[in-house]
């Protein structure tokens, strides 16, 4: 429900309905505009609301949160939380199930069933292999698994603990 209030900042949800407790794009906008933390708006903002202006301040608030865990050359952590976020805002859709997660196998005389797409598990994303995050990052991919990946995994968490938090807000506010 929160998402589908959501996806109006973009433009791509339901329009409003006529009536007293229709929910607006103002009425969202505002609710978002409440989120106490700036990251966390501005995170809502890049999903929902096609407004990429507050990655750098996403990309701030997710290398402050993990500076202590290891010790790396200056912009490292920046550079793979940029990474972390793009990866994050603009996932590859599954060529296979088009995004859906689900694909329409024929079963001879019982019609068309749909199935969990195999490749992305049901999720509707590619999966991002370790080699190809490594080329992405400029390293050998023996050297991602080593030292970066954990780290990597750790902020796409981070990524998403932040959007649910967010739409809980929003929730709220609403």
């Amino acid at each position: 429900m929160v998402e589908r209030h959501l996806l109006k900042l973009a433009g791509t949800g339901p329009h409003p309905k006529p009536g007293r407790d229709a929910v607006t794009v103002e009425d969202v906008q505002v609710a978002v505009s409440y989120i106490g933390e700036s990251h966390i708006a501005a995170m809502m903002y890049a999903i929902y609301g096609l407004d990429e202006s507050g990655v750098p301040t996403i990309a701030t608030a997710l290398v402050r949160q993990f500076r202590p865990v290891r010790r790396w050359r200056t912009g490292t952590r920046a550079k793979l939380a940029r990474q972390a976020i793009e990866e994050f805002l603009n996932p590859d859709v599954c060529p296979n199930c088009g995004g859906t997660g689900k694909v329409l196998a024929r079963t001879v005389g019982e019609g068309v069933l749909e199935v969990t797409c195999d490749p992305c598990d049901g999720r509707g994303i590619k999966r991002q292999s370790l080699r190809r995050r490594a080329r992405r990052f400029g390293i050998s991919h023996q050297a991602w698994r080593e030292q970066y990946d954990q780290v990597y995994q750790e902020f796409l968490f981070q990524l998403d603990q932040w959007r649910l938090e967010g739409m809980r807000y929003v929730k709220r506010q609403l």
